[in-house]
């Protein structure tokens, strides 16, 4: 053997152990060029690997100067010299040979005399080419050739296995960085059912490390106890068919943390064929933010269901009210005059007042219902909030049973909120009386006041603004309630109790009335653990105004002036007429706005004052009154209603009406009013 033949392949027998040893494409192809340019005894030398486009990079070089490197270092797969290249047979360029077309520009000649391009290739396919050249000979040995074409032949699989171990290392490695940096659990399960691969959030998400979470059955690992049987019976025929009732859908599972702990999951699974078994991969999402979303989202959809239904029946509640309270009125005062004549020992005056008695109670019940469709608080002012709940046990101790004790504890003293007195009591007072009939065999009812600042959470929830609030805390311990009639304590005429001993209406008012102030409730309670209702109602400052209602003035004597009365109803205008009558008034009855007015226009100088229906069906209330104005600005006005519409009789007042007297009234309330509006001084004269 010669001994250029030895140098060959003693260089060849090297770059077989070297490339052997490297598994980086960069090293690999440096030390091919290296070879080849030993190989053929010239300087310059670089390699070229056909890209996915089908064009070819420059990869690595050696000796070429860099505007050279620039110049060549990529070429379009319709480059002419491509299609030369790819046919796979080795190319010798020399000053005396340029076997390129005339059409193809040899790029760089200037820098070399000679070059060879060996292409190499990877099962009969070009996938690349070594240019080894020189500057310092116009022409390439014929033994340089041929060590060349040798080195190339033996470089051309080693090199395709080298590039495709390195894709297959970079591709492993963006999979591990893309799955650790995910924000779902990526979770990979082999064919046995264990835990193959773990990301990082898999590990926050339960807990277990990757280490610990490695080879461990996967079902044990995160469904909880139902669901993992489930997943066993699904795991026995995924198994075998890589088919299963989970694979290739998203499902909702109960997922259990290392702590035990079970928060709601998404699971989605996709089937992988490896080495002839079926593993799974699975993404895991934590919904449980969704899940408490939607959960708001729901509750504050039920809210607003809950206030349209409130608001359509309070309507409908006014609108009965209204017509409701007119016949009571007629009843009521006719039973009253007819009273008046009557001897105390009479069968009749008996009679009368069981009329008047019942009257009275239908009186309430009507309330009630006015109460809970109300939308304005006519007499509202700054109290104490002491006084009032001073108030409230006060009147529970003069209605309950002797075996329920009534507990105060006021946790801040001083506090003030801007209310309507009676309807807050009413509020408070509906609440005390279901905490005592829930204690039928004694108990405690503890009534505590305190100050909370509601943030801006708490406030979204209850549908109230963020601030300070005033807190009444009414306890009980009775019998409590389960979750079904916590949902509906508030709906109209829901009440739990037996037939004919409840209308239902009592905390469907309280809510109405607390609403009105701005306020919210909140109910805690349990079977068998009682019962706890927390109002929230704004603060206010407090001020000079004082607490009480002032008393009013007595009515005293007869009466003396003209009065008009404006009333649609038939019964309730001759009742009050007659009721004014014996009192001494002069009395014009009319039932139409037009009427009202051309009567007003008629008697204008000698009538004293105007009692003023707020609804009737052609002329409402306030056009009445602006009307009335206009003709006599002094004119004196008594707002009249069994309903009043929202705003409107608080807004006459502030216009300048002198009362308001809520139908149905005793008779000496409209006695007193009219004298007090006609002869403000108490005399007649």
């Amino acid at each position: 053997m010669s001994e250029h033949a030895s140098k060959i392949l003693k260089i060849q027998n090297d770059l077989s152990c070297r490339l052997g040893r490297t598994s980086s494409l960069t090293e690999a192809l440096q030390l091919c060029v290296e070879a080849g340019m030993e190989a053929a005894g010239m300087e310059l030398g670089g390699i070229y690997l056909v890209n996915r486009e089908g064009g070819i990079d420059m990869l690595c070089h050696k000796g070429l100067p860099e505007e050279f490197v620039r110049a060549v270092s990529h070429f379009d797969k319709d480059a002419p010299r491509m299609k030369i290249l790819m046919q796979g047979n080795p190319i010798f360029f020399s000053a005396n040979n340029n076997p390129l077309p005339e059409s193809v520009n040899a790029s760089g000649a200037e820098y070399y005399k000679a070059l060879a391009v060996i292409p190499f290739k990877h099962n009969g396919e070009v996938i690349g080419c070594m240019n080894i050249g020189t500057a310092a000979s116009e022409e390439i040995s014929g033994i340089a050739a041929q060590a060349l074409e040798t080195i190339g032949n033996q470089i051309g699989d080693i090199l395709a296995r080298v590039r495709a171990q390195e894709q297959l290392r970079e591709s492993e490695e963006k999979f591990s960085a893309i799955c650790r940096s995910a924000q779902n659990a990526v979770i990979m399960m082999d064919a046995r059912g264990r835990v193959s691969f773990w990301n990082n959030a898999a590990e926050t998400m339960f807990g277990y490390s990757e280490t610990e979470a490695a080879g461990r059955d996967l079902h044990d690992l995160i469904a909880s106890g139902e669901q993992r049987q489930a997943f066993r019976r699904a795991f026995s025929s995924f198994r075998e068919t890589g088919r299963g009732s989970f694979t290739g859908k998203t499902v909702e599972l109960a997922a259990v943390r290392k702590n035990g702990e079970e928060f709601p999951a998404e699971l989605t699974l996709t089937q992988i064929r490896l080495k002839g078994e079926w593993n799974a991969s699975g993404i895991v999402r934590d919904i449980s933010q969704r899940k408490r979303e939607e959960a708001e989202k729901q509750n504050l959809q039920q809210q607003l269901q809950q206030a349209q239904k409130m608001e359509a029946i309070g309507t409908l509640a006014g609108g009965i009210a209204h017509d409701f309270n007119n016949i009571i009125a007629a009843i009521n005062g006719t039973a009253e005059m007819m009273l008046k004549s009557k001897h105390p020992e009479s069968p009749d005056f008996v009679r009368l007042e069981r009329i008047i008695k019942s009257g009275l109670r239908a009186r309430d019940l009507s309330m009630k219902l006015l109460t809970f469709a109300r939308k304005e608080k006519l007499q509202a002012r700054t109290v104490a909030l002491d006084a009032v709940i001073a108030d409230l046990t006060d009147m529970l101790r003069g209605t309950i049973s002797r075996g329920i004790a009534i507990r105060t504890r006021a946790t801040e003293p001083g506090l003030h909120i801007h209310a309507d007195t009676n309807q807050i009591l009413q509020a408070l007072l509906n609440i005390c009386l279901n905490a005592c009939e829930a204690m039928p065999e004694g108990g405690a009812v503890v009534i505590e006041t305190g100050r909370a600042a509601v943030g801006s959470g708490e406030a979204l929830e209850a549908c109230a603004r963020p601030g300070a609030y005033c807190v009444v805390s009414i306890k009980d311990s009775g019998h409590g309630m389960d979750e079904t009639a916590l949902r509906k304590i508030f709906d109209p005429f829901f009440t739990t109790k037996e037939p004919g001993k409840g209308t239902g209406l009592g905390l469907s008012v309280t809510h109405g009335i607390v609403h009105e102030h701005n306020g919210f409730i909140s109910v805690q309670s349990a079977p068998g653990q009682g019962t706890a209702f927390r109002v929230f109602l704004p603060e206010a400052a407090p001020c000079e105004e004082p607490d009480a209602d002032p008393q009013r003035a007595a009515a005293r004597g007869f009466g003396k002036g003209a009065i008009l009365v404006i009333d649609d109803d038939t019964d309730f205008n001759g009742m009050i007429a007659e009721a004014l009558e014996s009192e001494g008034y002069d009395v014009i009855a009319t039932h139409s706005g037009p009427q009202a007015l051309e009567a007003f226009k008629t008697n204008m100088e000698i009538i004293d004052a105007v009692i003023l229906d707020m609804i009737l069906p052609d002329m409402d209330g306030t056009a009445i009154f602006r009307a009335l104005k206009e003709l006599r600005p002094d004119a004196t006005v008594i707002l009249c209603s069994g309903h009043s519409q929202k705003g409107k009789a608080a807004a006459l007042l502030e216009q300048g009406a002198a009362a308001y007297i809520q139908k149905p009234f005793l008779l000496s309330e409209i006695f007193e009013a009219v004298q007090r509006v006609v002869h403000p001084s108490g005399t007649d004269e």
